[in-house]
């Protein structure tokens, strides 16, 4: 390559040279025998280097900076007028300028200063940090102690032990561990706290605070004092304000004349001013506010509350009475009737069983609404709004209004119209007037009087409405202006002609009033006419109204739907179609909207907007801004300006914005342009590039010539390297030639007769005894391979053909320039598969015996097997199967046919409309008809359905059965199975079942006499309004939720008013002979049964005629509940039998007398949810007695004997909270001579015969402030809370100082065992000595004691020594790693290292050790060996492989050797020698390149870069 420029000599590395100039600044750079001497100059810095690192000058003439390097970067000099620099990097740093000054050494210590000192920072990191300024200091060794002094307050922090805040003349604060605290300041404050047990805290002459572990309280100011002692006793005092809690018993507050008393939450007693209560729970409930309003409760059984105007009156929940003083009044017996009277409404409401049964009337019969079982059957009509609405669910519904109309069928025919506007064309003289209901724009053109000046007065109407409802008149000469803002039933004329509507839900109605004559005409509404209108009037007007007016309706909206296939839409002008599932669609008669969807085609318009698609074959999308054409061969894009066109394989177009893409028969040629930037090229012979805006023009003939322009600068490009020649030896005779390289080459080999010749970028041949290639680009391709063996063969002629012919298979491929169609043939012989394709119209597939045959993809399709009459075959949607179990025709999706030859079985489908079954065969019989289904079968609209199951008769032998059968089955399947054949089959089913959803539902079965019959049913016949059942054993029937009667030869049930199952129920009678349960809830509940010793008669006449026994029978328990939500839970309840008697009054009582387990006695008052759970309470069982006022007192008593003391235990306590082991005073003492005594929260004790146990200042047992706690089993410990702790176990001690949360967390910690010794002062010192895990000493340690500033640990063979990021030294065994300057460590297995753990056992054996990452390194275990001082020299080996490496100079130098071979290198691949036991080479890039190898040489000139060594060219490659 040559290039001629007059500034630029390029004959590196020799001489290199080059100057650049232009308006800002002149750059230099020279380089002669490069990196031996380098010079270059810029923006005013110059730069003098010799061997570009070893030494560097360097000058800056801005700030005159003097900069020199030598071994760059690491030892650097920097200087100028104000300023000094020295640096070793990374060791040692110092700058020295104006007032400031700074040290570092490797980053550890460092010594900053600035003005002038009074700005000074030192550090011996990450330890010992120190901070002067301006007066102020901190220093910390961190992060034990820190020390600020600022503004003369001096702060001391030692963690974990204290803190201590002092200020001369101030005061301080000293808190030790966060526990003990005292605060003392100037005589105005002193504190002192032992958290959380004791606080004093006093501002003298202002407020005294004191608190006992957070229980007693005191608190006094100079008018307010307050005691507690929680959660008992809150009490506090002032001049008007007074409170006394003692909880639960007394709670007590008085502000000014405002008092509260409460005792024992039972009794409550509260007057203000207005107010006045008095509850006494639950028995009675009184209070009386500031007017007449009264409220009266008597044990939950009656209520009174009312006023001046109103009064409610209630007795239980069952009777209701409440009156509104000349309103209205209503009568209600809980669930039976209800009624309801309302003056002010006119009407009246009468219900049964709420909410089944309900009548309403009001506004005399105006509004009109009834029901049975809700909305079931109702009838609704209200005539002001012009409502209609009566069902009979779920047989009918209609509903009527003024906007709409709707109903339906048994939920499957659907009607619905929504009324749009609803007109009335009002006729007059000369005058035609529409008034539409909705918003719109109506005028009203109306006649004066001739004295009026012919004044114009139009009215307009002014509505948000289309425009096409607006109603245009001829102006007259009067105007009025109506403004209609909401719409309304009423018109209302005022003065200013101004007509107001106000609701939008009613129609508007108007009546046009004329007054004879031209002069008097009038427009008035149907609500401005008065009550007191004769009926003359009235008659005179509904004459000229009838005359006058016709009504007009639009609907907005229509709807009709046959469920689940057809649905019909129409909303204005826009109807939809639905035909479930062949297609929807979508038209307007008026705008631009449709659409149309189908499981192939869709079609969108919207205004501009178009979209449709053919599936697969065709897309289409159309917007204002956009377009979009897809089909298989052609494709269209356009957005706006830009635009995308493709027509495959041979031309592509894309335009966006001002750039322009054209591509034609890829890759020959393509044309670029983008503003002012071209690019054409005609691949791979020309290339051009012109960049208007850089003035540069680009051309280039491959491989030959070019030339480029910038500005008035040119430059030429020839073809490099020229020519290369290789001889082999004589045996081989090889022959290889190359000119302009790549271009042009030729290789002969005379001892197997190959040969290969390439022309780029037309020709290329090659051959030898195992493969072949012929390649005529880009037209012709051919590949060979294998001819040893069986020949492969591929053929392919651009762009029409392809063949491939190997062992497996063989291959065709042919299309017209890759356009369909497309010819397509495979076919592989050892699995006896053939394929043909004529895509996408035609397809032929052979695998074996069976075939596929398609025309044009899913019109036809054919599948088929030889010698068999087995088939698949559709056209498009008609389909039919044959096989060797079914036999199967339709057409999708409106019917399927198909017969189960193996069960002989028939089934028709159409359409979700009609599915027929029959199966017929030697043991069952089914017959099924469903018309309207949907999913399945079951869920159909009408069913019927008839079953026959047989068995083998006992007296035929199973091998004549099975011989019948056989015969029966062995039939052709079109001929039935005569079942009269077969002598000795029992019929052992007979069902026969139908239904109409959902109005009944019938079921019989012969042989076990069932039956059922279900009126208005759903999902399951159970669930219906009636049931009826009938078994041999037992009747059932009932109406929902009215009446449900059972009875069978065990029980007979009957329940009233039920819901969802009889148990649940207002009344319910059930007897059996073992209980007989009478209940009307929640009135009362009764429950008996039976002594079972007692002989009871039992009736076996039929269930139609059986008789009540009268044989009487004892009553062994009986249970009565009054007032009661679950039975045996009442307000009053009783139970009765021979051994026990419970009865309660709930809260009031509890009573219990049991003669089990000893006898058992309970009495209880106010008690709640358990006897336990009670204000008091006496319980005894046995011989233990309890007795328990809550809170105060607790006892446990044992009469037993002398000879029975082995269960004594005696227990008080006083203040007791949930249980008596929480209490403020405990005394508990057992027959073993236990006991425990405590004082919450002072002490607590616990002594028995083998351990003492005491606590002082305690929250929780056996843990307060001070604990001594000592066993007989050498077992004693003793603590001051966080403080100090001692503990001795055996041959094991503990003893902590100033610890947290645990004793082991502890700021000095001493641990002892016989063979463990441990101490610690945290975060300073740390020394540990094991048998098992070695050794270890730290000073500075964080976190870990392996994390420390000075380190020593060792175990086993191994042993370490370090000083952070100083000195690191460590070995195993007689192997030694030492670094200095560290920052790190890797870790290194020796896992398979066989210098080191050998002969040792496996549980001491070392396995990782750590190598340091380090400035200075000497590393040696047994496999590997490193020495390095970064950045001069590293040398490493590794003894397994033999491998040794040395550079230097960041790998100037370089050598390496393994085994016999060596290599060296200068400057990287500038001189490269290397040398081997059949290898030699010699480089001197880029101008000399020899290699021998196996007796055969190259030699390369101008070449050695590209490595070009064989016939197969490995451009730059960097390894031979």
């Amino acid at each position: 390559m040559v290039r001629v420029n007059c500034d630029y000599i390029p004959a590196w590395p020799f001489v290199y040279y080059k100057t650049k100039e232009n308006y800002r600044e002149v750059s230099t750079i020279l380089h002669i025998l490069w990196p031996f001497f380098v010079w270059t100059e810029k923006a005013g810095t110059k730069l003098l280097a010799l061997f570009y690192i070893l030494f560097r000058l360097t000058y800056k003439e801005k700030d005159e900076r003097q900069f020199i390097d030598f071994l760059w970067p690491i030892i650097h000099i920097e200087y100028n007028s104000e300023e000094f620099r020295f640096g070793i990097r990374p060791l040692l740093w110092i700058i020295s300028g104006k007032g400031k000054f700074k040290l570092s050494i490797a980053g550890i210590i460092n010594i900053f200063s600035k003005d002038d000192g009074e700005d000074v920072w030192v550090t011996i990191a990450p330890f010992i940090w120190y901070r002067y300024y301006r007066g102020d200091v901190f220093w910390t060794i961190f992060p034990i102690l820190w020390v600020t002094k600022k503004n003369d307050r001096w702060t001391y922090l030692l963690l974990p032990v204290g803190l201590l805040k002092y200020q001369e003349g101030s005061g301080f604060t000293l808190n030790i561990a966060l526990i003990i605290n005292v605060m003392s300041y100037d005589g105005d404050l002193f504190s002192f706290m032992i958290l959380p047990f004791f606080i004093y805290h006093n501002r003298i002459g202002k407020r005294l605070r004191i608190n006992v572990a957070l229980l007693f309280y005191f608190s006094k100011s100079s008018n307010f004092k307050r005691f507690v002692i929680f959660p008992f006793l809150w009490s506090s005092w002032s001049t008007n304000n007074t409170t006394f809690n003692f909880v639960p018993i007394v709670l007590y507050m008085k502000r000014s004349s405002n008092v509260f008393l409460s005792i024992c939450f039972f009794y409550y007693y509260r007057k203000i001013s207005n107010y006045f209560k008095l509850h006494f729970i639950p028995l009675a409930l009184f209070y009386k506010s500031s007017g007449s309003s009264k409220f009266l409760n008597i044990a939950l059984l009656y209520t009174f509350k009312g006023d001046e105007s109103k009064w409610w009156h209630i007795i239980l929940p069952i009777f209701w009475y409440r009156i509104k003083r000349g309103s209205s009044f209503f009568v209600h017996v809980w669930p039976l009737i209800g009624y309801r009277r309302s003056w002010k409404q006119n009407g009246h409401s009468i219900y049964f069983i709420y909410p089944l049964v309900q009548f309403n009337n009001y506004n005399n019969g105006d509004w009109v609404y009834n029901h049975f079982l809700y909305r079931f059957i109702h009838y609704y009509r209200n005539k002001e709004s012009g409502r209609l609405r009566y069902g009979f669910f779920p047989l009918f519904a209609y509903s009527n209004s003024s906007i709409y109309n709707k109903g339906h069928i048994l939920l499957y025919m659907w009607y619905f119209k929504k009324i749009q506007a609803s007109m009335k064309k009002i006729k007059m003289k000369e005058i035609e007037i529409s008034s539409p209901t909705s918003n719109g724009l109506i005028n009203i053109p109306s006649s004066s009087s001739s004295s009026s000046n012919n004044n114009q007065d139009i009215t307009n109407f002014n509505l948000e409405e289309k425009p096409s409802d607006n109603l245009e008149i001829i102006p007259q000469p009067s105007i009025n202006t109506i403004d209609l803002e909401k719409p309304s039933d009423n018109l209302e004329i005022t003065s200013s002609n101004s007509i107001y509507l106000e609701k939008d839900s009613d129609l508007i109605q108007t009546e046009m009033k004329t007054i004879g004559g031209d002069d008097n005409d009038a427009i008035t509404t149907n609500n401005t006419i008065n009550n007191d209108n004769n009926n003359k009037e009235e008659e005179e007007e509904e004459e000229k109204k009838s005359n006058n007016e016709e009504t007009i309706t639009e609907y907005s909206l229509i709807f009709r739907a046959l469920l689940p296939l057809a649905f019909y839409t129409n909303s204005g002008t826009n109807s939809k179609f639905f035909l479930i599932p062949l297609f929807i669609m979508k038209w307007s008669l008026v705008d631009i909207d449709s659409y149309f969807i189908s499981p192939i085609y869709y079609h969108r318009k919207l205004g501009n907007y178009l979209k449709r698609f053919i599936l697969p074959i065709f897309y289409q999308k159309h917007t204002e801004d956009k377009d979009i054409i897809l089909s298989p061969i052609y494709y269209y894009y356009r957005n706006l300006s830009n635009s995308f066109r493709l027509i495959a394989p041979i031309f592509i177009d894309v335009h966006k914005g001002e750039t322009h893409l054209m591509i034609l028969v890829l890759p020959m040629y393509i044309y670029y342009r983008k503003s002012i930037f071209k690019f054409q090229t005609i691949f791979p012979f020309f290339f051009r590039t012109q960049d208007a805006s850089k003035n540069e023009l680009f051309t280039y003939y491959f491989p030959f010539y070019g030339k480029s322009y910038r500005g008035s600068k040119v430059n030429r490009y020839f073809l490099f390297p020229i020519f290369r020649i290789k001889l082999g030896k004589d045996e081989s005779k090889l022959f290889s030639v190359d000119f302009l390289f790549p271009l042009f080459h030729y290789e002969s080999n005379g001892t197997d007769n190959s040969h290969s010749i390439r022309l780029l970028p037309f020709f290329w041949k090659s051959k030898n005894d195992y493969n072949e290639m012929l390649l005529i680009m880009p037209f012709f391709w051919r590949f060979v391979t294998d001819k040893d063996t069986r020949p492969q063969r591929n053929t392919l002629v651009l762009p029409f053909y392809y063949f491939r012919d190997s062992a497996e298979y063989m291959f065709t491929f042919a299309s017209p320039a890759f356009l369909p169609p497309y010819y397509i043939h495979y076919h592989r012989e050892a699995s006896n598969v053939e394929n043909r394709y004529l895509f996408p119209f035609y397809s032929h597939q052979i695998k074996g015996l069976d075939h596929l045959k398609w025309f044009c993809w899913f019109l036809y399709r054919h599948t088929y097997r030889d010698f068999s009459e087995n088939f698949t075959m559709n056209i498009l949607l008609f389909f039919k199967h044959n096989s060797e179990k079914y036999s199967i025709t339709g057409l999708a999706p409106l019917w399927v046919y198909w017969n189960d030859k193996v069960q002989n079985s028939k089934h028709v489908r159409i359409a979700l409309l009609l599915a027929y079954d029959r199966i017929t065969s030697t043991l069952k019989d089914l017959t099924r008809i469903s018309i309207v289904w949907f999913v399945t079968t079951h869920l159909t609209l009408f069913c019927h359905k008839k079953v026959v199951k047989r068995s083998i008769s006992k007296t035929q032998s199973i091998a004549e059965s099975i011989d019948q059968m056989v015969l029966n089955e062995s039939r052709p399947a079109d001929k039935e199975v005569d079942v009269s054949t077969i002598q000795k089959l029992d019929i052992i089913s007979d069902t026969k079942k139908i239904y109409l959803f959902p109005l009944f539902h019938m079921k019989s079965e012969t042989i076990t006499d069932y039956s059922h019959f279900a009126l208005l049913w759903f999902f399951k016949p159970f669930i219906s309004f009636f049931y009826k059942s009938k078994q041999s054993t037992e009747n059932l029937w009932y109406i929902f939720m009215l009446i449900y009667y059972k009875f069978d030869v065990s029980a007979t049930t009957c329940a009233i008013i039920w819901f969802f199952h009889p148990l649940v129920s207002c009344f319910l009678y059930e007897i059996s002979p073992f209980s007989s349960i009478i209940r009307m809830f929640p009135i009362f509940w009764y429950h008996s049964i039976p002594d079972s010793s007692k002989p009871v008669e039992i009736d076996t006449t039929p269930p139609h005629s059986r008789k009540r026994s009268s044989t009487r029978v004892t009553v062994s328990s009986m249970a009565l509940s009054i007032l009661y939500i679950v039975p045996n839970f009442g307000l009053f309840n009783l139970r009765k039998s021979s051994y026990k008697l419970s009865v309660y009054f709930l809260p009031l009582f509890y009573y219990l007398h049991s003669k089990l387990d000893g006898g058992i006695k309970i009495f209880s008052l106010f008690w709640f949810v358990s006897p336990i759970v009670s204000l008091f309470n006496y319980n005894r069982v046995g011989k233990v007695i309890k007795h328990r006022f809550v809170p105060l007192y607790y006892r446990i008593t044992n009469n037993d004997t002398q000879e029975c003391q082995s269960a004594y235990r005696s227990v008080f306590s006083f203040i007791w909270l949930a249980h008596p082991k929480v209490a403020f005073f405990r005394y508990d003492r057992h027959h073993d001579g236990k006991s425990i005594v405590c004082l919450f929260p002072l002490f607590w004790r616990k002594k028995d015969t083998t351990d003492y146990h005491l606590s002082i200042l305690f929250i929780v047992r056996k843990f307060g402030f001070i604990d001594y706690w000592s066993s007989s089993d050498d077992f004693k410990r003793f603590y001051i809370l966080l403080l100090y702790f001692f503990k001795r176990e055996n041959e094991k001690k503990l003893v902590s100082f100033i610890y947290l949360f645990h004793p082991k967390a502890a700021f000095i910690l001493s641990k002892f065992t016989p063979d463990y010794s441990k101490i610690f002062v945290f975060l300073i010192l740390y020394f540990r000595n094991s048998i098992k895990n070695g050794s270890i000493l730290s000073i500075l340690w964080i976190a870990h004691p392996k994390v420390a500033f000075i380190s020593y640990w060792s175990k086993n063979q191994y042993s370490h020594f370090h000083i952070f990021l100083f000195l690191w030294l460590s070995k195993i065994e007689e192997y030694v790693q030492f670094g200095l300057l560290w920052i790190g460590a890797t870790k290194k297995s020796l896992y398979h290292s066989s210098h080191v753990n050998q002969g040792i056992p496996e549980n001491e054996k070392t396995h990782h050790i750590r190598k340091p990452i380090s400035l200075f390194l000497a590393y040696n275990d047994g496999e590997n060996k490193t020495v390095h001082l970064m950045p001069f020299f590293r040398y490493w080996s590794i003894e397994s492989t033999g491998l040794e490496r040395f550079w230097a100079f960041l790998g100037m130098v370089y050598f390496s050797a393994r085994n016999s071979n060596s290599q060296f290198r200068f400057f990287y691949r500038w001189i490269r020698v290397k040398t081997g036991a059949s290898l030699f080479i010699f480089e001197f890039n880029p101008f000399f390149a020899y290699k021998k190898k196996n007796e055969s040489s190259t030699v390369l000139i101008l070449g050695g870069m590209c490595g070009c060594y064989t016939s197969m060219c490995r451009v730059c490659c960097i390894e031979c």
